[in-house]
């Protein structure tokens, strides 16, 4: 409990609660693979991602290439880099790590560096590694013992630094407003030798001798002399026409990926004439490259990596795809099976399934084309019901889950926007169109059997029981009760706690999530009332949540899984909190597993036991001070008091005679047992009383300080 020393000291149950202590690591028992990000090519092996894995490839035949090997990485594998035998991964949010592809069946973590901010390339020479930290800059890292490697220097070049190439004793670095030359001839005092001012930001840069081949945020790929790292000048241009994600170099021919489904050769032989030679086209939306001898790999976010023959760069050739998995963000999941909403080459707009059984070898075994995309979804037993972009409820039969069947589509008179299931019903709110409630017919068919209009704009629904809570948008929190499905009716609507856009639900305890991204816990016990307990606030806002018995997820736009403990829901207290690839886009619940879909990094699994909510309700009936513990004292008490409902209150302490001693204004304070600790130490022996007076009247007590 947190004490304030100044004469009145503070400490508070039922405050706005920040990240409590005693942290522990959440516990992450599996993932699914994710899309792939990022190649590189080690003679006939290649290395890709799959959102956080690496996977080791072998193409000696690159027309039928073979999976050798896989390792897990804690963060989200965004560029790779290999010499050696050895893969060096830009984590992402988990810094810089080293895996050992000696055994390239048996792939392992052998060394890692935390860095701070996001790590997103990293090129490596000889002994000495340069990483883009997104947010600090350009880090020069020591590998020559690859187990423990070791920060040397760092360049801040200010938020922005994306990519960086190496040569010799020279880096390349992609920052804001332009390419830096920076010398590392003193590795530990990296400093900038030359720039290149570049309008727009650069989206791709590659190194050949003494040439660079640098993709404009215009469409423009730039071709630099670097020879005198001083003073680099432009050369030669050609236009693109569209933004390039990466750009490799192979002898006299530069290979330029683009956002609009191309792969691009052109001709350097005349630096200041580049002539695109070839045009690829390939499907979907591609991110890295990697070149050996005669082949390109491209990591494909959508398909995988794809091996490209360029034994001809004026007839480009597709060998083979070795396939990634899906991304994967809303999920839900009834055990064993989990569904997600995918964006891959074939299931883009489409249902994922996944077998989740086994967290440490997670599956993808079916999906199924939803036409207008994915808004939300959720599972009951062997159903999925679905809400489509353009707010029409499907039905999907999992009895088979590796071919799930449509059997049934629902519309109502203002799109859906979110679904919870109670039984053999579901309950849809949308937006001015309230609370719809469905049922699911035998026949596999949907009908509408019911529905409350409510005032506001309903765009977030959770169940328990017979009650539903409503988030209703500027008209706020709305508990509805449907004893009688055909006809819901309205037991308690509170707007006093803001403009509510997303609930949790268990039990008698409510989470809210307002427009201030503010996570606020509410008792619902009392049908005439709706209680704040706490709020839970975070710096950058939280975004999502889950509530089940004494356990509430909370994830932040940092990227931050936060597993609270709220026993005790007027001081609820943070007991986990982990860094997760990036932001979350979705979270469920089962077997005492908490699945999270992160996108690019695909399905998360942690442990998770929630336990029932064993607290009782006890909720305060009045104001009320209490006698102050120790009484006699010296020189140290504490004055407990109660507060029915959130109010203004002040404490005042006045000695025999009436006269003014001390006097403290907390300001708003919630509903809860508080307390305060009264220094004694400048006060004199003698008689005092202690007032506490708020807008609900007032209360005097009487203490004894004896020195």
């Amino acid at each position: 409990m947190k004490t304030l020393c100044l004469g009145f000291c503070l400490a508070l149950l039922g405050c706005s609660a920040a990240h409590g202590q005693d942290k522990e690591t959440a516990v992450l028992l599996g993932s699914s693979e994710g899309p792939c990000l990022a190649v590189a090519m080690l003679g006939d092996l290649a290395v890709m991602s799959a959102g956080c894995h690496v996977l080791v490839q072998d193409l000696s035949d690159p027309a039928q290439p073979r999976r050798l090997g896989s390792v897990q990485t804690p963060g989200l594998v965004y560029s790779i880099t290999v010499q050696d035998s050895l893969a060096f991964v830009a984590d992402y949010r988990a810094g810089l790590r080293v895996i050992d592809l000696h055994d390239p069946a048996h792939p392992e973590e052998i060394g890692h560096l935390d860095l701070d901010g996001l790590i997103i390339d990293v090129a490596v020479r000889a002994d000495v590694a340069c990483v883009a930290s997104y947010n600090s800059g350009l880090c020069v890292v020591d590998v020559h013992d690859p187990t423990d490697p070791r920060l040397l220097g760092r360049l801040t070049n200010g938020a922005g630094t994306q990519a960086v190439a190496m040569m010799d004793q020279l880096a390349l670095v992609q920052g804001p407003g332009g390419l830096s030359l920076v010398d590392l001839q003193d590795p530990a005092h990296p400093f900038e030798r030359g720039f290149v001012s570049i309008t727009g930001r650069i989206s791709g840069m590659a190194l050949n001798g003494t040439l660079a081949a640098v993709g404009s945020f215009f469409g423009e790929l730039l071709i630099l002399d670097i020879r005198d790292p001083d003073a680099p000048r432009l050369i030669g241009s050609c236009e693109l026409g569209t933004i390039s994600p990466d750009i490799t170099i192979s002898g006299n021919v530069v290979y330029v990926l683009s956002t609009a489904a191309t792969l691009r050769a052109v001709d350097i032989s005349d630096p200041a004439h580049p002539t695109t030679i070839c045009e690829f086209g390939v499907p979907g939306y591609s991110w890295g490259l990697a070149v050996e001898d005669s082949l390109v790999c491209m990591s494909n976010y959508s398909s995988g990596m794809r091996v490209i023959d360029a034994r001809n760069p004026a007839d480009l050739q597709e060998l083979s795809i070795c396939p990634s998995g899906d991304h994967a963000s809303l999920v839900a999941t009834n055990g064993d099976i989990a569904c997600a909403k995918g964006y891959g080459l074939e299931n883009h707009g489409s249902m994922c399934v996944y077998d989740v059984s086994d967290p440490a070898e997670i599956r993808q075994i079916g999906s199924i084309l939803i036409e207008h995309g994915i808004r939300r979804l959720a599972m009951r037993d062997s159903c999925a019901c679905v809400i489509d972009d353009e707010g029409i409820l499907h039905r999907i039969d999992l009895s088979v889950p590796e071919v799930p069947v449509e059997t049934g589509q629902l519309g109502f008179v203002q799109p859906a926007l979110d679904l919870a299931f109670k039984d053999g019903l579901l309950c849809v709110v949308a937006g001015e169109a309230g609370l719809r409630i469905v049922t699911l017919e035998e026949d596999g068919s949907l009908r509408e059997s019911g529905f409350l209009d409510t005032p506001g704009y309903a765009r977030d629904v959770e169940v328990q029981g017979n009650r539903v809570c409503v988030a209703d948008g500027t008209m706020g929190l709305r508990l509805i009760d449907l004893a009688d499905p055909t006809n819901p009716s309205l037991v308690r609507a509170s707007r006093e706690f803001g403009s509510i856009w997303n609930v949790a639900f268990s039990g008698d305890l409510v989470c809210a999530m307002n427009t201030a991204e503010k996570a606020i816990l509410l008792d619902v016990s009392q049908p005439d009332r709706i209680q704040k307990l706490s709020t839970i606030q975070n710096v950058s806002g939280y975004l999502g949540m889950l509530l089940k018995g004494n356990r509430l997820c909370l994830t932040n736009r940092d990227g931050d899984l936060v597993m609270f403990d709220v026993s005790t829901p007027f001081s609820p207290r943070a007991t986990a909190i982990e860094p997760i690839s990036q932001i979350h886009l979705g979270m469920t619940l089962g077997n005492d597993r908490l699945i999270v879909g992160t996108g690019s990094a695909g399905l998360l699994v942690y442990d998770f036991e929630p336990t029932q909510s064993t607290w009782q309700w006890d909720l305060p009936t009045a104001f009320s001070l209490h006698q102050n513990q120790p009484n006699p004292f010296n020189p140290d008490t504490t004055i407990p008091y109660t507060l029915h409902v959130s109010q203004h209150v002040t404490l005042r302490m006045y000695d025999l005679g009436g006269r003014l001693v001390q006097s403290w204004t907390p300001g708003l304070q919630e509903v809860g047992h508080h307390q305060l600790v009264l220094d004694g130490r400048g006060l004199a022996s003698g008689i005092y009383f202690y007032e506490l007076r708020s807008e609900y009247g007032s209360t005097v007590r009487k203490m004894i300080l004896l020195k």
